[in-house]
């Protein structure tokens, strides 16, 4: 009894069916990370130095996205991010002081301005006054009372401001990290499965 054996290679198709499934295994784990990043920055607001930033207005949170193209990228298009995982010092360019925003109403003051050109935000269309302070940074306030105390938005004019680093990105990926790798595995190795089924 002769047996025949018909040898067919795929050898081309393989190789398609190994990098459509790495892809695919890629943007599993992409959007896993995706998802981790997203809980931890999902702390309320102030966050203190070290630990993940608190949520303001959530557009970091919403603005993480993933590109996978033989490699997986994660992350945000906002330069913040980068400097909110490993802290910053900012001193002024072209004014001599920077300011701080200290209460709410400043902090809204901000939002509400408009970003020119170079990016720079100003504070000179607003009615603020300059409280020169001995031996302290000076003010900016929105409104100075006859008996001098002080309300609406207020302002610490700083020549330096240190942020302390508050990691997002390191402490997703370690938290993810399981998770990524049996997914990543498990997509690659259905992905495989469905060419050899063919």
């Amino acid at each position: 009894m002769s047996v025949k054996v018909r040898t067919e290679w795929r050898g081309n198709e393989f190789v398609r069916a190994v990098e459509q499934a790495g892809n695919e295994a890629l943007t599993r784990g992409a959007i896993t990370l995706q998802a981790q990043m997203s809980r931890t920055l999902n702390n309320p607001s102030p966050s203190s130095p070290g630990s993940p930033p608190g949520v303001d207005r959530g557009q970091l949170r919403q603005s993480i996205t993933y590109v996978v193209d033989r490699t997986a990228k994660v992350g945000t298009p906002f330069k913040y991010g980068r400097w909110l995982e490993y802290g910053f010092t900012a001193s002024p360019r072209t004014v001599k002081r920077l300011p701080v925003p200290v209460n709410r109403e400043a902090r809204r003051m901000l939002r509400t301005l408009d970003v020119g050109t170079g990016g720079r935000v100003s504070l000179r269309s607003k009615n603020l006054t300059f409280i020169p302070r001995k031996g302290k940074d000076p003010l900016l306030v929105e409104r100075v009372s006859k008996d001098g105390t002080f309300s609406g938005a207020i302002f610490v004019l700083k020549k330096q401001v240190t942020v302390h680093a508050r990691p997002w990105v390191v402490p997703s990926a370690n938290a993810a990290r399981k998770k990524i790798v049996e997914q990543m595995r498990d997509t690659f190795a259905r992905s495989l499965a469905r060419f050899a089924t063919r």
